[in-house]
């Protein structure tokens, strides 16, 4: 049987990222940016997990939440913060963005012991994606981030073997064909930011199309 999360967060982006990382691991999530939205959903399904972004949070209308569904008290709850210097949300488990996929696994899913997300090997990617390679594709493996709309870090994964079409972006996420992404790196010591479609995935990660480079990116 599936667990149910509520994801309670205004970024889309953000909020996109949680429900992929959580539906790869079995878990149904839905997403709301109102508090006053879970009231709804807590009377159509029995839910496991509630998720809340830090600026979603307005801590006189949680208390107000709670009051009126008791049953919030059984609910795993986490908060999902930018801040490095808070250290305490009653009710809650805190993570702190960026995270990596298995840190947001682990406090989500545990109970006691930590989930063992899958390993990424570092093996190069799928002939399939290969044989259709337009661009030169050029030996590459550093640290990636994901962020939301105001170019903000969500999750850091690892990405390799870019061009100037995309790039393969290591991860047990099993994003859906056609997710838009926001990706930032650095290359040759500049920081690159760009809009990537999600165009094929497989047991390792997915490959990534660039829908606009920075104006003069070379390799």
């Amino acid at each position: 049987m599936l667990n149910h999360a509520i994801i309670l967060e205004k970024s889309l982006l953000s909020a996109n990222i949680y429900r992929a990382i959580l539906e790869s691991h079995n878990v149904m999530a839905e997403t709301v940016t109102n508090m006053e939205d879970i009231d709804v959903l807590l009377r159509e399904a029995n839910f496991r997990y509630i998720v809340v972004g830090e600026e979603s949070f307005d801590e006189t209308r949680w208390k107000a939440l709670v009051k009126r569904n008791p049953e919030i008290a059984a609910i795993k709850k986490i908060f999902v913060t930018m801040s490095k210097d808070l250290e305490k949300i009653n009710g809650f488990d805190l993570i702190t963005r960026p995270f990596s996929t298995q840190e947001f696994v682990n406090i989500c899913l545990s109970r006691g012991g930590n989930v063992v997300a899958k390993k990424n090997s570092l093996a190069p990617a799928p002939e399939q994606v290969n044989n259709r390679r337009i661009f030169e594709r050029k030996s590459f493996n550093t640290k990636m981030f994901l962020v939301d709309e105001k170019q903000r870090p969500v999750i850091y994964l690892w990405g390799r073997d870019i061009s100037l079409g995309g790039l393969y972006l290591e991860n047990d996420i099993k994003f859906k064909r056609g997710s838009l992404l926001l990706i930032s790196f650095i290359y040759s010591g500049k920081n690159i930011n760009v809009t990537a479609q999600v165009v094929r995935s497989d047991k390792n990660g997915v490959g990534v199309r660039f829908l606009g480079l920075p104006d003069g990116f070379t390799f």
